[in-house]
């Protein structure tokens, strides 16, 4: 059995849309490419200046479409999660998380440029490029749950204090596939190992520690080396000693390293939501042949804080 996750599809461009325009998600429930279903669906959708949108809908054709409307420029957030019959979460399945945009051209940020903002991303994108791409780690990891994939624990050389260090699963058939690198939220957690049928997914965690240690491994951290990082005012003041640049360096070593696999079809999607959202916006500033940066919603905060 394979993991369960939800696939949407919009009835445009998600970030394309008027104000006063129908944003349409179709959804569906799948597991190894098909539709599975389930008892029930909840549902959230948050709007810039609007009242959030909450409710349920029977899950058993598997799929669900919902709908909304931004009558200001700005952004729309869905989240749908799978339910059992007892209410809880399906088990070993993905929310979705999603949005789209309303005349998002025309958003501007209050905040002025940070002074040498545009200099400061040309050092990172130059030092990234000074160490290449090469691997210090590759093991392969046995999931009998994942039979089709071939599955590594990966290190890679970086620029700065710590190497890139996730899982990749490939497909194990013949062919050439599309290549998906995700980025983790904020915390001290390792990187899952995250498999879809004729799919590469490279799923780094966001720090260059080591994966598929025990909890208290990365509990201990949290409490000492990792506490609070990239929140302490001190090492924010200059942004070449800010946690986050580095932390952006190895995103984006990770997506050059992607397209190093033979199976890489030269279609690469550069994923994650929150932290993990501007390890990618980041990343994709920094790597020219990224195509898709998907879920990527962060705060102007985090970019002013580099």
């Amino acid at each position: 059995m394979g993991k369960k996750y939800f696939f949407c599809k919009t009835n445009k461009h998600p970030v394309e849309y008027k104000t006063g325009e129908k944003m349409i998600y179709d959804l569906e429930l799948r597991e190894d490419g098909k539709k599975i279903t389930c008892h029930t669906f909840s549902y959230t959708i948050e709007r810039d200046f609007e009242e959030k949108i909450e409710g349920t809908a029977c899950g058993k054709d598997g799929t669900i479409t919902l709908e909304t409307v931004m009558n200001k420029p700005g952004f729309a957030r869905v989240i749908c999660r799978a339910l059992d019959e007892n209410g809880n979460k399906l088990e070993d399945c993905d929310d979705f998380e999603g949005g789209t945009g309303a005349e998002v051209e025309t958003l501007c940020t209050t905040t002025p440029m940070p002074e040498k903002f545009s200099e400061f991303w040309e050092n990172c994108r130059k030092e990234l490029y000074s160490v290449d791409v090469e691997t210090i780690g590759y093991k392969e990891v046995e999931k009998p749950e994942y039979p089709d994939f071939n599955i590594y624990d990966v290190k890679i050389k970086c620029a700065g204090p710590m190497p890139v260090s996730g899982y990749i699963s490939a497909p194990k058939k013949e062919g050439k596939f599309p290549a998906y690198v995700c980025y983790k939220g904020y915390g001290v957690v390792p990187a899952p190992i995250s498999c879809k049928e004729d799919t590469i997914i490279f799923y780094i965690n966001a720090h260059g520690i080591e994966n598929g240690r025990p909890d208290e491994y990365y509990q201990k951290l949290a409490n000492t080396r990792l506490k609070n990082y990239g929140l302490i005012t001190e090492q924010n003041i200059d942004p070449d000693k800010s946690y986050f640049k580095y932390m952006a360096i190895r995103a984006a070593q990770a997506a050059r390293f992607i397209q190093t696999e033979a199976k890489f079809n030269g279609e690469l999607i550069l994923s994650g939501g929150s932290q993990g959202a501007f390890q990618a916006t980041a990343a994709s500033i920094m790597v020219p042949e990224v195509n898709t940066v998907g879920n990527a919603a962060f705060t102007a905060s985090t970019m002013a804080s580099l």
